[in-house]
């Protein structure tokens, strides 16, 4: 026999039922734990996965190249043909972020509910 019914034989009387609360608590701590220990395997995820980042290599630069000719590893004419793509290449980047950071301001007002339409068109 259970202490359940030990109890009901010798009392005469039913144990009080477990409230709610009391029922749904060992759940919400094993579901509070499990939430915690996610965010501690994914902050050391994260950590890792910074950790191996690191630095982004750059390429060359204009120094490597001049210290390659002092070094005698690459020629005047290599040095000269290299530098002058790097700064074209530069100068196209900076050329194209220009364009794209200053956007000249128009002169013609569109009608959002229309903008295929010009104010020729609504008059």
């Amino acid at each position: 026999m259970t202490w359940q019914c030990l109890n009901i034989l010798t009392t005469g009387m039913m144990p009080a039922p477990k409230s709610t609360f009391a029922q749904i608590l060992p759940v919400l701590l094993a579901l509070a734990g499990l939430v915690f220990v996610g965010f501690i395997v994914i902050s050391i995820v994260r950590r890792w996965m910074r950790a191996d980042l690191g630095q982004p290599e750059q390429g060359f630069t204009l120094s490597d190249l001049r210290r390659l000719h002092r070094e005698g590893k690459i020629s005047q004419e290599e040095l000269t043909r290299a530098e002058t793509q790097m700064i074209k290449k530069v100068r196209a980047i900076a050329d194209n972020s220009d364009a794209i950071r200053i956007r000249p301001k128009s002169d013609v007002r569109h009608d959002r509910n229309h903008p295929d339409s010009t104010p020729e068109d609504q008059e």
